[in-house]
């Protein structure tokens, strides 16, 4: 990917959107061209090969090809190519309500703006794709912008190794690097994590597990910590949601009483009408 000028192409600005692509492009640099000052929004490169430079607390850190840096809003910056092997980057300028929270779930923080990561030929051409549907701004580009930016981000998140593991709070309470940022792992995060997953998709039959495999912690710290907060098993918390729900369906009398059991997450109806007369002492046909 060789180029002799750089590009940079613009988006249209949504100020309410959750993740706006504001611009992207790429630049082949001189030797030595230096780059300062701050931005409004986050601005991310990534080295297509060659080398340069960036300020940081240590002094300059050397930077070659594979790796990522990232700016926060007004976050001074400080780079530069290198004078013998300058470097090529392609980079994007993006705002929205998500982007400190996803850009945080990569790894990035205002205090971590760097990371080494082997060069890939996938991730560049996510880039390229990115420039090219900018540049060709065909019908409905912004949209696609928007989209391919998260589906970047989102690969990117898979790629960085994390420098803060999640550490075991309890003998061996954690599962593995999970989702959420360092100080958001503290029980009563998690807790509101798993009712949360849970509101989102008791209309589905989730199982329990599959709460637990949301939040990436052991099954029984989980199970611990909710039941100590909530004063019910995760297991109670999801039946007395569903028959909540499926009672007021069966008031409104719009939907046939299979719907309502499809419709919380009941596949089988026998099933349903069992924990449904268990839960209020009639049938779901007395409603």
């Amino acid at each position: 990917m060789t180029m002799k000028s750089g590009v940079e192409y613009f988006n249209t600005i949504a100020p309410s959107a959750d993740l706006n692509l504001l611009y992207t492009g790429r630049e082949l640099c001189p030797p030595g061209k230096h780059c300062s000052g701050i931005r409004s929004h986050f601005l991310l490169h990534y080295v297509l090969e060659g080398s340069g430079w960036i300020g940081s607390s240590e002094g300059p850190l050397r930077l070659t090809a594979g790796d990522i840096f990232c700016y926060f809003p007004e976050q001074s910056m400080d780079y530069t190519s290198d004078g013998q092997e300058p470097w090529q980057f392609a980079w994007i300028g993006f705002q929205g309500k998500r982007s400190d929270k996803i850009l945080r779930q990569c790894g990035f923080s205002e205090n971590r703006i760097v990371c080494r990561l082997p060069f890939s030929a996938h991730i560049a051409r996510r880039f390229s794709t990115l420039i090219r549907n900018q540049s060709q701004r065909k019908r409905g580009y912004q949209l696609v912008a928007d989209g391919q930016l998260l589906q970047l981000l989102g690969e990117l998140s898979a790629e960085i190794p994390r420098t803060t593991e999640l550490k075991a709070v309890a003998g061996n309470e954690a599962k593995s690097y999970n989702h959420f940022t360092p100080q958001h792992r503290r029980p009563q995060f998690y807790v509101e994590a798993m009712k949360q997953f849970i509101h989102s998709n008791y209309q589905k039959p989730i199982s329990i597990q599959q709460v637990i495999e949301y939040i990436g912690v052991d099954r029984s710290y989980a199970s611990r910590i909710f039941h100590q907060l909530e004063n019910r098993t995760l297991q109670r918390y999801l039946i007395e949601l569903r028959m909540s729900k499926a009672r007021q369906l069966l008031v409104q009398r719009y939907l046939s009483i299979q719907a309502v059991a499809h419709s919380v997450g009941y596949s089988d109806y026998a099933s349903f009408e069992r924990r449904f007369r268990a839960e209020f002492g009639y049938p779901p046909s007395e409603c």
